[in-house]
């Protein structure tokens, strides 16, 4: 019963209110601001993060591969 309802017995749109505007603002930047924010700041983040891990990283390879660059010629 619900199928039909909603999938064969569509008809038609009677809205009264169709020869009045929509009055639905369109978004601008100060609407949608609050998103590039938290991007920005994720992206931000994530450098510093990638930062530290490099850091860290880069201090543990030198300690543990303590090789002369002279030697592997």
């Amino acid at each position: 019963m619900l199928y039909n309802k909603w999938w064969k017995n569509t008809g038609t749109c009677h809205n009264e209110d169709t020869k009045q505007e929509s009055k639905a603002n369109s978004l601008g930047v100060a609407n949608v601001g609050g998103i590039f924010v938290v991007l920005f700041v994720g992206l931000a983040l994530a450098i510093f993060v990638a930062f530290i891990e490099f850091l860290v990283n880069s201090k543990k390879n030198l300690s543990t591969d303590r090789v002369c660059t002279m030697s592997t010629i």
